[in-house]
């Protein structure tokens, strides 16, 4: 919901004039600097257990844009028993659909933000110490377990030691976004492609999608070759990282702008009575 809205920065005001630690679903994975001070942790099934007990033993939960699924409460019966729940959230379907809410707010993550920020009582950090060493002194355990590899997971793939990998981007990211990966995957070693593809589902069926690729060389694209085999029997090398995911961009871009243009072709033809349904 706060991406969505793009309310990441009104979400970070409202923390730091409240000091409310934030915590997050894995879909708003992003929606504020992990290294933020009051920024927390993931929640829920597949988060982190400092922020969960967290959840289990707050007297009070904002929950904005998110729907309380059972990857977030478990056992709902048990879920936060001693929290009451403020929920916000565009669709008033979700809420109270899943757990009890005390106050229900309907509306837009970005404006609901902006009009509370002026009825909550600015808070420093020094008034909650006591409760924020509390889950300082959680979160170090957390992240200290062998299970967050001591703070490894912040790095995943470029955390191990294994120089000279090849790591390849088969999304549609945006490229600076590779492109700054890229960059960190050089620092520590690695060698980045950016490996769009293109074929759609009959050509994932048919193991007969096309890549464009960035970044790398003829010996890098040669050692990827087994890899490709299976399902991409044509790759087209465009130049330096990003210039794949560039091509990607360029591809949807024309391939939505014809869907959009015989949209509007067939609904002029509605308009002038013509019988579409005729072949």
């Amino acid at each position: 919901g706060i991406l969505h809205a793009g309310a990441e920065q009104d979400l970070v005001a409202f923390a730091e004039q409240t000091s409310i630690p934030v915590a997050w679903t894995l879909l708003g994975i992003g929606a504020m600097d992990e290294e933020h001070p009051l920024a927390y942790g993931f929640m829920g099934m597949h988060g982190w257990k400092h922020v969960n007990r967290a959840i289990q033993s707050a007297d009070l939960l904002i929950a904005i844009g998110m729907r309380f699924d059972d990857r977030v409460t478990g056992n709902v019966r048990t879920f936060a028993p001693y929290a009451r729940i403020i929920h916000v959230d565009i669709d008033p379907a979700e809420i109270g659909k899943n757990v009890a809410v005390e106050v229900p707010i309907v509306g837009d993550a970005k404006r609901v933000l902006r009009m509370l920020a002026p009825m909550v009582q600015a808070t420093p950090m020094d008034a909650r110490k006591e409760y924020l060493d509390q889950l300082a002194d959680w979160k170090r355990e957390s992240t200290a377990s062998s299970w967050h590899g001591s703070g490894a997971w912040r790095d995943g793939l470029l955390s191990a030691d294994n120089p000279g990998q090849i790591l390849l981007d088969l999304t549609s990211s945006a490229p600076d976004d590779t492109r700054k990966l890229a960059a960190q995957a050089k620092a520590r070693g690695r060698i980045y492609m950016d490996a769009a593809m293109t074929g759609g589902a009959t050509g994932a069926d048919n193991g007969k999608l096309t890549l464009m690729l960035g970044g790398g060389d003829d010996a890098t694209i040669a050692r990827c070759a087994p890899v490709f085999a299976p399902f991409s029997p044509k790759q087209f090398h465009l130049g330096d990282v990003g210039a794949g995911h560039t091509m990607k961009l360029i591809h949807n871009m024309i391939l939505h702008t014809n869907f959009f243009a015989t949209s509007e072709g067939c609904r002029l033809a509605e308009h002038a009575g013509l019988p579409l349904a005729k072949r």
